[in-house]
């Protein structure tokens, strides 16, 4: 944009959604000049529509918003020639048009990207739709010019799925386009008109930041209204090369554009199909059974039973029934016929033991000679079962350790641990906005995140990981509403004080409080706004933040003023 303007005395600048400069370029002496930028920019902030505002330093803003509809800054022009504002104000426009897409692509879930427009001279242009949506089809992300075209209103998108918008499955759609090249593929809207289209199917063996290099694209080309036999296409790429359907595998979606969980996942690739044991390790919470589930979907044991069973939250005395069967009258209580137990239960498939350094010792004797024999024998029988298993195996503890300290056995830790990878702490990670926007999408009834509830969650050191983080947006959509924005009040007031962590002892000690202190600097704003908005009524402060009046006295440092 600067070198489309020249040498004119103008400045450019991109802010955040609280007006906060991020970005400036041009002549310095004109940012200098704030009233009429800040009139420009918090009018654009406020009517989320592009503004001019002529003055003595005319300004022009248009705002920007991300892949969910929510507003995350603006764009502004500020310069002395009124006489260019009418095309300043289109460049503005245009330009913040641009981000916009760039930031949808950049958060669109792996599956399948769309560009769709009316007329096929409209594909390609600024005015195309996108809609991007996960291999299921059930997350789906549409622009405002998408949802234009679709004649849909954003809340209403969290009720629907991709064939429910454009009349396909997404497997029915990589199976046209195999079909069709170079051919016509058709694409019927809800309500009954066509749309020309180019779809990108993204190779899930890639994170979203390499997808340049790991797409195929195809142009699906619908009969226009006036001209049944026109066709618009483009070259179909290595479409027929993509797995079924839409190359989109279960342990690729997981990934996120973190480094460390892709390089777990590109790990378990190469074991996949294969009779090695794989050992999952991570602290609670951290995602260890959703990734084993994962590691089964794309295994060629898809279709057979998967069997989980947690060894820390069964009684000791039931687990060896419940992992090896027992016959009728095995033992007191047991069923008339008998059971057969985990193992058995997930022959042909996979075998899935959370917490297996929580398993009784003497059993886990027997689990090495079923894994070495690849044969259960129930309790209180003679006869002994084949089976035909791939195993899975997690845990948050050292088994080393546990192996020093005898409470494990070394002979099957060493038959466990075929492929042992480690997933990532939540805190450690570097794709939360992407894990946050994934989770909003499946569990978040269609809300947003207001700015500053998505930078206090991006701050958090999440100790419970993956599990407290569903929670905590679950129970905030709830609080919230459906299609509604969660904002700082709708967060769980034991959450909120947890935002904020104590320094003193070991903490003190690290000399690392400069997260907290920064924390701390967020929440006091976020309070001290929050006052200033209902006149200094504390009360009225406590209940819009969702957090108790004795909350806000300690975060202002005013205990000793509230109980005077």
């Amino acid at each position: 944009m600067q070198h489309q303007l020249g040498g004119k005395d103008m400045t450019m600048l991109v802010v955040d959604a609280l007006g906060q400069p991020l970005h400036v370029r041009g002549d310095a002496a004109l940012a200098g000049r704030t009233a009429e930028l800040t009139n420009t920019l918090g009018a654009a902030l406020i009517v989320q529509h592009p503004v001019y505002l002529p003055a003595s330093c005319a300004g022009s803003c248009a705002p920007i918003v991300d892949g969910q509809g929510q507003l995350c800054g603006a764009l502004a022009i500020l310069g002395d020639c009124a006489s260019d504002q009418p095309a300043m104000l289109a460049l503005a426009r245009m330009s913040a048009n641009m981000i916009e897409r760039q930031l949808f692509l950049a958060s669109a879930p792996q599956g399948l990207t769309l560009h769709f427009h009316g007329r096929g001279a409209g594909l390609g242009t600024l005015q195309d739709g996108l809609a991007s949506c996960s291999a299921d089809g059930r997350a789906v992300m549409v622009n405002d010019a998408g949802l234009t075209q679709l004649g849909l209103p954003r809340a209403a998108l969290a009720s629907h799925t991709f064939p429910s918008l454009f009349g396909a499955t997404l497997a029915e759609l990589a199976e046209r386009c195999r079909a069709a090249a170079p051919g016509l593929v058709s694409l019927r809207l809800r309500d009954g008109g066509t749309v020309h289209c180019r779809v990108q199917f993204w190779d899930s063996c890639d994170t979203m930041d390499r997808r340049d290099t790991a797409s195929a694209t195809a142009t699906a080309t619908v009969a226009d209204g006036a001209h049944p036999g026109r066709r618009v296409r483009a070259g179909l790429g290595r479409l027929a090369d993509l797995p079924s359907p839409l190359a989109a595998t279960a342990l690729g979606q997981l990934d996120m554009g973190d480094t460390r969980m892709a390089q777990v996942i590109a790990k378990l690739r190469k074991v996949a199909g294969t009779d090695i044991a794989v050992l999952i390790t991570g602290e609670t919470g951290s995602g260890k059974e959703w990734l084993a589930q994962a590691i089964h979907r794309d295994s060629p044991r898809a279709r057979q039973p998967f069997v989980a069973i947690n060894c820390a939250s069964i009684p000791e005395s039931l687990i060896e029934s419940e992992l090896f069967g027992y016959e009728d009258g095995a033992f007191t209580g047991a069923r008339r016929k008998g059971s057969p137990g985990k193992i058995v239960a997930a022959n042909g498939g996979t075998l899935f033991l959370d917490e297996i350094g929580d398993m009784p010792l003497p059993l886990q004797a027997r689990l090495l000679r079923v894994l070495q024999e690849r044969q259960v024998t129930p309790l209180g029988s003679a006869r002994s079962i084949p089976v035909d298993i791939a195993l899975v195996c997690a845990t948050h503890r050292n088994l080393r350790e546990q192996i020093e300290a005898h409470t494990f056995r070394e002979d099957l830790y060493y038959r466990l641990n075929g492929l042992v990878v480690k997933l990532p702490a939540l805190r450690e990670r570097s794709d939360l906005p992407a894990l946050l926007a994934r989770v909003l999408a499946e569990d978040g009834a269609g809300c947003t995140l207001a700015p500053a509830v998505a930078g206090l969650l991006e701050r958090h050191r999440w100790p419970g990981n993956l599990r407290q983080l569903r929670n905590v947006l679950r129970t905030a959509a709830v609080m919230a509403g459906p299609g509604e924005q969660i904002r700082p009040e709708h967060l769980a007031d034991d959450f909120m004080d947890d935002l904020t962590p104590v320094i003193a002892g070991t903490e003190a000690a690290s000399n690392d409080n400069a997260p907290a202190l920064m924390l701390d600097q967020m929440e006091l704003q976020l309070i001290q706004r929050t006052l200033a908005a209902h006149g200094g009524n504390t009360s009225a402060a406590a209940r819009a933040l969702g957090v108790s009046r004795n909350t806000i006295y300690r975060k202002l440092g005013m205990d000793r003023l509230a109980v005077a």
